[in-house]
């Protein structure tokens, strides 16, 4: 009776799904899996463990992209990193160096098939993928570090590469590269006359943000564009404000 009804509909289902899944049903997202690594082969990058790739859309930060995930577009946080703003809602938060990160990112994926590898957490509060993002058999995400376009940012439990970020971020310190080089900074901001500073009538210093939390301490902050402040003796960068 409905037993036998029931037996025959369920061996239909198993049937179908053996016709349409042989591999099994899978998760969307297939990532670089590296569990069965050891920790020496997870440090030579291979990607052999990784058997689809994703082409980079476009960027929307020095440590944000969009991929063509399937068909759709997908945002893509990359972990371990943090680069300087430049698409924040709030104007004051961006500054010229996060446009700098951005073009490094853009001169460096776009267009470009890259291989993704999850941590622990699979999206953030937005919605984003977190990746380690990979291209070339090199992690772009510590690229980015030791070029010195970001800093590394680890947040658990995403804290797989946390010590070559932290090393990566050394040797771009001490080789003064990217970012770290106030030359390079200055040069760039210079060449953005129309960026708008703030100061202190006293102070040495200029920021990017009228809420920084050293102009706070005075009553009195002036603002202007950046050659201006720098023509009235303000030539000093907040270190607060004006990197990151």
């Amino acid at each position: 009776g409905n037993k036998n009804i029931l037996g025959s509909l369920f061996f239909i289902f198993i049937c179908i799904v053996t016709l349409f899944f042989p591999n099994g049903i899978v998760a969307d997202f297939p990532v670089k899996n590296t569990e069965s690594m050891n920790a020496s082969q997870t440090a030579q990058s291979d990607e052999s463990n990784a058997s689809i790739s994703y082409k980079v859309l476009r960027v929307v930060d020095g440590d944000t992209i969009v991929i063509d995930f399937n068909g759709k577009e997908a945002k893509v946080r990359l972990i371990g990193v943090d680069t300087p703003e430049s698409v924040h809602p709030d104007p004051e938060k961006n500054t010229p160096f996060g446009k700098i990160a951005t073009k490094y990112t853009e001169d460096n994926l776009v267009g470009k098939n890259v291989m993704l590898e999850q941590d622990i957490t699979e999206r953030d509060r937005y919605g984003r993928l977190l990746a380690y993002v990979w291209i070339g058999g090199k992690m772009y995400n510590e690229q980015l570090v030791e070029a010195g376009y970001a800093k590394a940012y680890t947040y658990p439990p995403d804290v797989k590469y946390a010590d070559r970020f932290t090393a990566a971020q050394k040797r771009a310190m001490d080789a003064k590269s990217g970012l770290w080089t106030l030359s390079q900074i200055e040069n760039e901001v210079d060449a953005m006359s129309n960026q708008i500073a703030y100061w202190t009538p006293k102070g040495k210093s200029y920021h990017f943000n009228s809420s920084c939390q050293t102009l706070s301490r005075s009553k009195k902050i002036l603002s202007g564009t950046l050659p201006k402040a720098k023509a009235i003796g303000k030539l000093d960068p907040c270190d607060k404000c004006a990197y990151y």
